[in-house]
């Protein structure tokens, strides 16, 4: 009930907002094991879970907000142990889901949302519509100044094709460790910086 008043009022204030959706988790009937906690997405439910994305981007756009991209899976290389909403997507279920179902429903129903796949462990990956992959690429911890490899936690698609990518550790305190990264639509790293660390450093 406050979801969709709360993204208009903020679309008021700047019409330039890009929103950006990734879900928990798919409905626990589409996943082996039947939960929503952990598990991992069946292929015999792609069909259904891509018009579950048309349907939500359709219906958000009727309500006056457009979903401006999407990913399939927030955190998609883990289960969480089972303590949460997630979903596991091995890399050929992903590609897969992305090629012959999801960009093939969005063609269909005419939507123009950008379709995002992001990994963690410094792996970002870009498909066109039909799913084919644009480019791929692995950034280095060492390479931004940090020690271990983090989780990516958002990642925002910006309207000139590149975007924003953060990584950083959910459970650690304030205090831990970050990179922001920004990247062109070709994947051209163009600057990344680290925060909340003992020294902050741009490259």
């Amino acid at each position: 009930a406050y979801i969709l008043p709360m993204l208009r009022e903020t679309q008021q204030a700047n019409p330039e907002i890009f929103y950006f959706s990734s879900p928990w988790s798919p409905p626990a009937w589409m996943k082996a094991g039947k939960s929503l906690e952990g598990g991992s997405m069946e292929s015999s439910s792609f069909g259904p879970y891509a018009e579950y994305f048309v349907r939500f981007i359709q219906g958000y756009a009727a309500e006056g907000v457009p979903i401006r991209a999407v990913t399939i899976q927030n955190e998609i290389d883990t289960d969480q142990d089972g303590r949460m909403p997630q979903c596991m997507w091995g890399q050929e279920y992903e590609i897969k889901f992305v090629k012959e179902f999801l960009g093939p429903a969005f063609q269909k129903n005419a939507l123009d949302t950008k379709i995002w796949v992001a990994t963690s462990r410094f792996n970002v990956m870009k498909l066109d519509p039909d799913g084919d992959l644009v480019w791929s690429k692995r950034f280095r911890p060492d390479s931004l100044g940090l020690r271990d490899a983090l989780d990516a936690t958002s990642l925002i698609a910006l309207p000139d094709g590149g975007a924003l990518v953060q990584y950083g550790i959910e459970e650690t305190s304030k205090d831990g460790p970050g990179v922001l990264m920004r990247l062109s639509a070709e994947g051209k790293l163009l600057w990344s910086k680290t925060y909340n660390s003992e020294t902050e450093k741009t490259y």
